[in-house]
């Protein structure tokens, strides 16, 4: 049987998805995702974007992949690599099809899929199209970290790493290493950097593609004292003329995808607000939010009432991070079955006290697992007691274990002793 090998653009927009009408051949009438084959020395991202361009007139974020379908015709074999994707910009012009919809939850039966097709909308229904990131947090999050979070439990569509930076006139070698494509292969990563104008945003872009990177996100939203006096991370918001100064640098660059990760404000909420203009002006297949202000750093309660009238005029799709815990379901959702314009979640915290929240795994079997690459990458790499155990420490620090376990952990001072409390609390698991 002829094989065919194709993919096809998820495209949503407040959360609804885009859907076509085919307008010729056997199928005619029948409505599918767009998208098409792919030519040869193409990636499947360069493929579906050149499809668009062409099938729809317009340009749009591949986000991730959403499931890979394979379905037998009478007449050949289809492999459909189907990808959520964003729009970027507002106008599509039906270059090939007949008709087209954007369907909310509630419609998606409403029209008649393709049979293969059919089987991406019950991905739809069954996953929810929802966008789950895994925030960085530095000397917690490295690529040895991300690399045993995927492969142990998943669930996790991007993992973002600790922010490169500029340090002493120099783009950071320690980050840079972390951001090697060979330590990240595999995992879906993105590399974050924060910076304080558009000439540091320059140089560390310019690093991360040198690395071959060509998904890159901003840190505009960093609270640390030392980073928001130099003017980045939250301290940026408060500075305009240099936000200004990173959106014509964002333009230079259109082989990138970027996105934001942002506080509302770093003494006032208006702040963010005001620079709102700016972050709409900006090439980004979403903007991350949370509703914190800089000042306060993690006290308090997330301000979800703020992330609602940031949504009100960003024109981009926005994640929501903050206070995510026991729950990876999204806290700002309409009624049921109704659209929301949240594109996904980010959580931080959350998943370091709950690396297992995102499946079904018992705690034991994912504690377990990740510790034993973590300490095997450490007893091999790091050179002493004090090193190693100043490693693995971390790894239990937000670990949401009973605190007289979790004390144990951390008061040993030898590897032997360290064992010992480690199987203590896996037995109590």
């Amino acid at each position: 049987m002829k094989e065919i090998e194709v993919v096809a653009a998820v495209i949503r927009r407040e959360g609804r998805i885009f859907a076509t009408q085919r307008g010729y051949g056997e199928w005619k009438d029948w409505w599918e995702f767009p998208g098409g084959k792919m030519e040869a020395d193409e990636t499947p991202e360069e493929a579906l974007r050149r499809e668009i361009r062409e099938e729809l007139s317009a340009e749009i974020g591949v986000d991730r992949l959403l499931c890979t379908v394979e379905w037998d015709y009478t007449a050949f074999h289809l492999t459909m690599h189907c990808y959520l994707c964003t729009l970027l910009g507002d106008s599509l012009h039906l270059n090939e099809h007949e008709a087209a919809r954007w369907l909310s939850p509630t419609e998606l039966d409403s029209v008649r899929w393709l049979p293969a097709d059919v089987q991406v909308i019950e991905q739809l229904k069954n996953k929810g199209g929802m966008y789950i990131a895994f925030a960085p947090l530095q000397g917690y999050t490295d690529a040895v970290y991300r690399r045993a979070h995927h492969e142990c439990v998943g669930g996790v569509d991007e993992y973002y790493t600790p922010f490169v930076r500029i340090e002493h006139g120099e783009v950071r070698r320690k980050e840079l290493r972390d951001t090697d494509p060979e330590r990240n292969a595999g995992v879906p990563t993105v590399p974050q950097v924060i910076a304080k104008d558009g000439d540091e945003f320059a140089r560390l872009c310019d690093a991360l593609q040198g690395q071959g990177w060509r998904r890159i996100d901003l840190n505009m939203g960093c609270p640390f004292p030392m980073q928001v006096k130099a003017g980045r991370g939250s301290g940026l918001l408060q500075h305009p003329e240099h936000v200004e100064e990173i959106v014509r640098e964002m333009e230079r660059r259109p082989e990138v995808v970027f996105s934001v990760k942002m506080r509302s404000g770093q003494e006032r909420e208006d702040e963010g607000l005001t620079v709102m203009p700016l972050i709409n002006e900006m090439p980004l297949v979403h903007v991350t939010l949370h509703p914190r202000l800089g000042r306060q750093q993690y006290k308090g309660v997330a301000d979800r009432e703020a992330f609602q009238r940031f949504m009100e005029v960003c024109r981009h799709p926005m994640v929501y991070n903050g206070d995510i815990g026991l729950t990876p379901h999204p806290p700002l959702l309409g009624r049921e079955g109704e659209p929301t314009p949240l594109k996904g979640v980010m959580i931080g915290r959350g998943l370091l006290a709950r690396p297992w929240m995102l499946s079904d795994k018992e705690p034991q079997e994912v504690i377990t697992s990740m510790h034993d690459r973590i300490y095997r990458h450490a007893v091999e790499n790091l050179c002493g007691d004090s090193q190693i155990l100043a490693r693995l420490h971390a790894f239990w620090e937000y670990l949401d274990i009973p605190h007289k376990q979790q004390k144990a952990i951390m008061k040993a001072t030898t590897l032997p002793h360290y064992r010992e409390a480690v199987a203590a609390v896996i037995r109590g698991l």
